[in-house]
């Protein structure tokens, strides 16, 4: 199982989630998992390319995998390179601040990133790719605010966490697995879904999204999480994945990882999981388009 960003992020745990449910339905199964950070996902997604016509190799897919493609034309991949497996779940993004910044909603947040940019020295708020996929929405609200904040690029959402324990930056881009034993300790406090929808779970319950406060945000994708095969794999082994998967989901395990890492079910299957990607690809490349990224 290759990851394609550091441990302890959301891809790393969504991952090693999946391998050890594969083992469970499949015990004659053993499954490592890699991380292959770097370049923002592109190191992991070329190494796992370059496996192709492999069946022995999977990748824990989200975002990047439509994303990187659209911003490094020079990549021999497009979010339709691969044998798709299946999606399995959608995670959501939230702004995620220190339980003392000073500001514990998303007003609060807008008045103290005006106050910091008035005064040079503009908020860092950290976001896990370097194509800015996370951070899209956001933006857009503060673009419409005429307000700038300083994007800062982690590769995954690992190392941002001590950062903003440290007090280095301000805020980070985040799904609730990855912040879950901060938020629980009090130690960061979610601010705003950078989706479209916001969460009905606990302690996310009440946290708005940017479409609840009245925005449009552009990119306002939920995060998906979905399995993927190299290219050119014969069809039984893509069978055969895809039952596994499958299989899974309809297991206590997948239920605990659901509900431990809050995301929300949502399973589509091989070649259909395609048309869904092309519809996440077109509303990318219209962001792109619009904002010259």
């Amino acid at each position: 199982m290759v990851v394609p960003f550091d441990p302890g992020g959301g891809s790393d745990l969504f991952g090693r989630a999946v391998a050890a449910g594969l083992e469970e339905v499949r015990p004659d199964l053993n499954i490592s998992t890699e991380n292959r950070p770097g370049g923002s996902g592109t190191i992991g997604y070329t190494y796992f390319y370059e496996q192709s016509g492999d069946p022995h190799f999977l990748l824990g897919a989200e975002n990047a995998m439509v994303s990187l493609p659209l911003q490094h034309e020079e990549l021999p991949y497009d979010a339709t390179s691969w044998t798709p497996l299946g999606m399995v779940v959608e995670d959501t993004i939230f702004l995620i601040g220190s339980a003392d910044a000073g500001w514990q909603d998303f007003e609060g947040f807008l008045a103290a990133a005006r106050e910091a940019d008035s005064a040079g020295d503009p908020l860092a708020i950290a976001q896990p790719t370097a194509e800015s996929v996370e951070a899209m929405p956001l933006q857009t609200v503060l673009e419409k605010e005429g307000i700038t904040v300083e994007f800062v690029t982690f590769d995954g959402t690992a190392g941002s966490i001590p950062a903003l324990l440290a007090g280095d930056i301000d805020g980070i881009l985040a799904n609730p697995s990855e912040v879950e034993g901060q938020v629980e300790a009090g130690d960061f406090a979610p601010v705003v879904a950078n989706t479209k929808n916001s969460l009905e779970i606990e302690p996310y319950q009440g946290i708005p999204s940017l479409a609840d406060l009245g925005y449009e945000p552009r990119g306002a994708f939920s995060q998906f999480r979905g399995v993927l095969a190299p290219p050119d794999i014969p069809d039984c082994a893509q069978q055969y994945w895809t039952e596994a998967l499958k299989e899974w989901t309809e297991t206590e395990a997948y239920q605990e990882y659901v509900e431990s890492n809050v995301v929300a079910p949502n399973q589509i299957w091989g070649d259909e999981w395609l048309t869904y990607l092309d519809d996440v690809e077109k509303g990318y490349q219209e962001v792109y388009e619009t904002t010259g990224g």
